[in-house]
């Protein structure tokens, strides 16, 4: 019984892959453009990320920049985990 906790306890501190996703776009779009956009309105579904709480200014200036965004965010995670920004 010992070894079955032993082996689940190294899965206890791993985050659902959305999460990482919200939490790693949230610090590359800061850093890249300067805009603070919140993990909460931040939504992964279906190979997408859709952005919510901004004003059109700020999804506009994440529109231009998105294959950048998107490809700095594929070399953080290290795979192909969203597709598009909404």
């Amino acid at each position: 019984m010992q070894r079955i906790l032993d082996f689940l306890e190294k899965f206890k501190v791993v985050r659902p892959p959305d999460e990482s996703v919200r939490v790693n776009f949230s610090q590359i779009v800061g850093e890249k453009l300067g805009i603070a956009v919140g993990v909460e309105n931040i939504k992964v579904k279906n190979f997408s990320i859709y952005l919510s709480g901004l004003n059109g200014t700020e999804k506009n200036e994440i529109f231009i920049h998105k294959r950048g965004l998107l490809s700095e965010l594929k070399e953080k995670i290290g795979k192909e985990l969203v597709g598009d920004i909404k």
